[in-house]
């Protein structure tokens, strides 16, 4: 058994697809890679994430769809995209607020 264990090229890809879309929602939120660190992710890390170089874990991916102002609601991948993901309500009287 290697040092490594090699990932599976459908797992490569699905994880590149990932990364594409959470860069999508992060850039319509404008939103710059160094400030996902409010998600507890570093900004290396995220970077990895982002290109695909990072296997992401749910609890993680949970995090960063939080910080970018989604909620995970089944993350499903349909021709190249991926689907079920619903938008998060803006919370009342945040902090800062009022």
């Amino acid at each position: 058994m290697s040092k490594r264990q090699e990932i599976d090229p459908s797992v490569e890809q699905a994880l590149k697809l990932i990364g594409v879309q959470l860069r999508l929602f992060r850039v319509k939120r404008g939103l710059t890679q160094w400030e996902m660190e409010e998600a507890q992710v570093s900004y290396k890390y995220y970077q990895r994430i982002e290109t695909g170089r990072a296997n992401i874990t749910i609890r993680t991916l949970v995090r960063v769809m939080r910080a970018l102002g989604f909620e995970f609601s089944g993350f499903c991948f349909r021709d190249g995209r991926i689907t079920k993901v619903m938008e998060r309500p803006p919370e009342k009287g945040g902090a800062g607020g009022g």
